[in-house]
Order: C-alpha cells, then sequence, then structure tokens
C-alpha cells in the first residue's frame, strides 16, 4: 500500500513538472501575456528600475503582444529583422515562429502574384479602351461652324459648331479648339487645333449635337472662324 502512494506521489509530481503546468499549479493567478504581465508589473513596482527589471522578464516570457486587428492572436516582431509575424499564443517557440514565418512569406508572395495579375488586367484594359478610343474618335467629326456678331462692334461672338457622332458609344466630353481668320484671308483652317474649350455632354451614337458658346476672340468685323475637335471622351466599355 505504501508503494502505491509512493508511485501516485511520483506521478504528481513528474506530471506537474512538465510544460507550464507546474507554474499553472501553484500560481494560478500568472499573467496570460505581455499585457497582463505589463499591467501587473505597473502595479508592483516600487521604483523605475523595479518597474524596468519587471517589464524585461515580462518581455522575456511573452515576446508576443496582442494583436489590435484580431482579437485572440498575437503579434510576434523579430528582434533581428523588425519583421512581424502573426502567431496565436503571446509565448511561440521557435518552431511557431518558422511557421509564422513561412505563412507571412506565402501570403507576401500570394499578394504580389494578385498585384501583377491586377496590374495586367489594367494594362489589357488600357490598350482595349485606347484601340477603341481611337476607332470611335475617327468616327467624330465637325460639320459645320459659324460665328455672329451679339454686339454693335462686336467685341462679343456667338459660336456654332456641329458635331456628328457616328461613333458607336456617347460622347461624354468634348475639347475643341477655333481660330478667327479675317474674311478675305485665304488661309486655310488648320489640321489640329490648341484645345480652347472643355464641354461635358451625353450625345447619343448616331447623333447630330449643335453646340453654341460666346467669344470675344478674332476681330470686330469682316472675319470667319475655323474650328476642330482635339480629344472626345466616351462612355465605358
Amino acid at each position: 500500500m505504501i508503494n502505491t502512494y509512493i508511485l501516485i506521489i511520483f506521478s504528481l509530481i513528474t506530471i506537474f513538472s512538465s510544460s507550464n503546468v507546474v507554474g499553472q499549479w501553484w500560481n494560478p493567478f500568472a499573467p496570460d501575456d505581455y499585457e497582463e504581465c505589463a499591467k501587473k508589473a505597473a502595479n508592483k513596482a516600487k521604483s523605475n528600475k523595479a518597474l524596468d527589471i519587471l517589464l524585461s522578464a515580462c518581455s522575456t516570457d511573452f515576446p508576443a503582444r496582442r494583436n489590435p486587428d484580431q482579437k485572440g492572436t498575437y503579434v510576434y516582431t523579430s528582434p533581428k529583422t523588425q519583421d512581424s509575424y502573426s502567431v496565436n499564443t503571446p509565448s511561440p517557440d521557435a518552431a511557431t515562429i518558422e511557421t509564422a514565418i513561412e505563412d507571412k512569406r506565402k501570403a507576401d508572395l500570394l499578394a504580389r502574384e494578385k498585384i501583377t495579375q491586377k496590374n495586367k488586367e489594367r494594362q489589357i484594359k488600357a490598350r482595349q479602351t485606347k484601340l477603341a478610343n481611337d476607332i470611335d474618335r475617327k468616327k467624330v467629326t465637325v460639320l459645320s461652324y459659324s460665328a455672329t456678331c451679339t454686339t454693335p462692334n462686336c467685341q462679343t461672338k456667338n459660336a456654332l459648331i456641329l458635331i456628328n457622332n457616328k461613333a458607336s458609344r456617347k460622347i461624354t466630353e468634348i475639347k475643341f479648339g477655333f481660330v478667327f481668320y479675317a474674311s478675305n484671308s485665304k488661309v486655310d483652317c488648320p489640321r489640329e487645333y490648341e484645345p480652347l474649350r472643355t464641354i461635358v455632354v451625353d450625345i447619343a451614337p448616331q447623333t447630330i449635337y449643335t453646340h453654341k458658346f460666346e467669344t470675344s476672340s478674332g476681330s470686330r468685323s469682316n472675319f470667319r472662324i475655323c474650328a476642330g475637335i482635339t480629344e472626345v471622351g466616351f462612355s465605358d466599355l
């Protein structure tokens, strides 16, 4: 009978001397993580030096910190590289840290692959949009333009430009330019214009649009106007 008791006592000592069971058994009020340990240290310390010693002990026992973004998890920061890793314990061992490092490496690689894929998709979309815009741009033309004086001395003029949208998409924005010449000038209208006006429009496909605007440009008499589109914005594909 005595031998049986001795065997039981020996078994209990063996069990409670392994892992962290002995600490939990003999100290039920032990802190669960660094934050709790630091709080207790602040309450117990009688001086700054004592607090530093206690906090150092807390850091040794609990190298990871609570994760503010995910309750119940912790963040371990490598003292060598300053890289941070997500772990599930406040006291990660070497194997846990190694697993966390590998998980982060895989996650970072996956994130980079997603960014690369999105960039490729954006580039393809941009090329497709540019190609469609170039094709549709050629189908937007100026049918006619004119200008008339609105005051006796012709300081201001009302100009009119007729735009024909033969593209397959709706026009949402137009930039255009215009120049005035003397009515007897033999100079041809330019092929390219400086963009002087930008207008937000809603011109459906296969529609002729009339835009009127006021200007004080040009001479006060005997003039003619030339106008042209410099840029066209279309609805999305």
